[in-house]
């Protein structure tokens, strides 16, 4: 029960997110929105399924060791901040942002224990994209049928951004790609979505998603040593790209101007954040230092409090050597463990079903490494994160059928 708990929360529930707003109870009161329900449902699910079946979870992946100790760091940073106490609205920030993550990634390992649950993710994957897509294309038809040509696709609620809804699609493409060539969905719908989503992305008008869209599918051609469909990617990406630049709405942001001038302004920020990383280089300045610290140096700025655009530098800046070690093995770890598996001779059903996992978690992890290079506030996005984990737990699961030889389908979760 709890798996159609979990895919709901990842899935759907965004989705649900655009139109059902947050319910206030009133000041002192946190918001009860749809993800915040659903979540706590999820917990409760998980605990009454856990007591009766008895599963022990075991052999959980160093990964686990990695997360939970970057996530122990962002909590004891509170500590030496000096803007943030334990107080209720400091604890429920964590909770959320540390906790909800890291519960996740735990729930993803139980339930990616059994290759079924796998392939129910792959599919709930492959009809979300297609959902959050077509509304993304319609919501930028219908504005530029308005004569809003400075629309981008921002969807609302979770994905009230447009890096986040492409950052988001862009995530699903490996899931949708492994779903076709394995038939765990229909090929030709499966093929329309993948074209739905390549459109929708392009609608969100983001220069990330756009980017971060290709190298995915080249990673996933290139490890699956696809070299003809390569090819053909890199002729198809020659023939569209001049036709999409000749529109205005795309024009506008991907001008040589435009350009110039956000990557001259992100440096600074950069620049500031490294200045800030100077102030305590081995703990940093503690939860969102760069946050609070944003209007010390940019005072002139209409924003008050604002990241880095780069959640590298942010890391930096808040936690210092000892939070940014844990923070970038969080996405290096599992690249070097999927190279080496991928690197693997052994010809085993089981092997084999790894390394596709393992082409899976990296056509995920570097594209959201690039996109996070350049968006400072993409690692504390939930909607983005929990899908991420869960695809990086993939291969930490298929390892481990490998080791150890189980049933990847028994049916007990």
């Amino acid at each position: 029960m709890v798996r159609y708990f979990y895919i709901a929360f990842l899935f759907y529930v965004p989705i649900i997110g655009m139109f059902i707003p947050a319910t206030n109870f009133g000041e002192g009161v946190p918001e009860l929105s749809i993800d915040r329900f659903f979540f706590y449902l999820l917990m409760v699910v998980f605990s009454i399924e856990i007591s009766i079946t008895k599963v022990i979870i075991k052999n959980l992946s160093k990964w686990f060791a990695v997360l939970c100790i970057f996530y122990l760091i962002v909590v004891a940073s509170i500590k030496w901040s000096n803007y943030y106490s334990y107080n209720f609205e400091t604890i429920q920030m964590l909770f959320e942002k540390a906790f909800v993550p890291f519960f996740i990634a735990f729930l993803a390992h139980y339930l990616f224990s059994a290759k079924h649950n796998i392939d129910l993710y792959i599919k709930n994957s492959y009809i979300c994209a297609g959902i959050v897509s077509l509304i993304s294309i319609f919501s930028m038809v219908f504005a530029l049928a308005s004569g809003n040509t400075a629309y981008r696709s921002e969807l609302g609620g979770a994905l009230d951004n447009p890096n986040l809804v492409a950052i988001f699609l862009v995530l699903t493409i490996p899931c949708i790609l492994y779903g076709i060539e394995n038939k765990i969905i229909p090929r030709v719908s499966g093929w329309v979505v993948t074209v739905s989503v390549i459109f929708g992305i392009i609608c969100t008008v983001s220069r990330k998603g756009t980017v971060t869209m290709v190298l995915a599918f080249s990673l996933i051609l290139l490890f699956r040593k696809q070299f003809k469909k390569l090819i053909v990617l890199g002729i198809l990406c020659a023939a569209f790209i001049p036709i999409i630049l000749g529109v205005a709405t795309f024009s506008s942001r991907f001008s040589s101007e435009v350009l110039q001038e956000q990557f001259e302004g992100k440096a600074v920020m950069a620049l500031a954040g490294l200045d800030m990383f100077k102030r305590s280089p081995l703990i940093g300045n503690g939860y969102k230092g760069y946050h609070r610290l944003f209007a010390e140096y940019f005072p002139a700025s209409r924003f008050g409090r604002y990241d880095a655009h780069n959640i590298y530098i942010t890391a930096l800046a808040n936690y210092g050597i000892i939070g940014f070690i844990p923070f970038i093995g969080i996405f290096l770890y599992p690249l070097f463990f999927s190279y080496k598996k991928l690197r693997g001779k052994n010809t085993s059903l089981n092997t084999q079903h790894l390394k596709q996992m393992a082409i899976i978690c990296i056509a995920s992890v570097v594209p959201f490494m690039i996109s996070g290079w350049f968006a400072g506030g993409l690692f504390y996005t939930n909607v983005v994160m929990l899908v991420l984990y869960s695809q990086i737990t993939f291969v930490f699961s298929a390892a481990a059928w490998k080791k150890q030889a189980p049933d990847p389908n028994r049916s007990d979760v």
